[in-house]
């Protein structure tokens, strides 16, 4: 097993890093807190399992606390993670550390959809992966 570590942007602290691991001709690729961090994007090229984080804000929810832009711009919305999903293009996109602020799981997904039409799981507490030929997923 090889764990390789990823510097991202977290801009709020710093270093940041996400995580690849390499097992037996599988990998995995977990984004841990960051903004759109092109290394992370080059690292996961040709990974099973692109585990991103996601923070998503709606605009009335903006309008009633500017501090969320803020906070917004040390994460990807839901679009951003679509695009870099679609840069990847791995077996399977999940999201993790799912940050929801006026905005539904099914219109993280729409939003989602706007950049990337792959392959997609919102991840929930528990739920589990097995990378092999495909990656099949658990609920818990």
């Amino acid at each position: 097993m090889k764990v390789s570590a990823i510097r991202v942007d977290h801009r709020a602290i710093s270093p940041a890093f996400g995580y690849r691991i390499d097992y037996a001709g599988r990998s995995v690729v977990i984004s841990g807190d960051t903004q759109v961090a092109p290394g992370l994007v080059k690292a996961a090229a040709g990974a099973d399992l692109l585990i991103h984080e996601v923070y998503d804000v709606s605009d009335e929810v903006l309008k009633q606390n500017p501090r969320q832009a803020l906070v917004a711009t040390f994460h990807v919305n839901a679009a951003q993670a679509g695009s870099v999903f679609q840069q990847v293009k791995p077996k399977l996109a999940a999201y993790s550390h799912v940050v929801l602020r006026g905005v539904t799981t099914s219109e993280l997904v729409r939003r989602t959809r706007t950049t990337y039409k792959g392959p997609l799981v919102v991840g929930a507490d528990l739920m589990r992966f097995v990378v092999g030929d495909e990656v099949a997923v658990f609920q818990p």
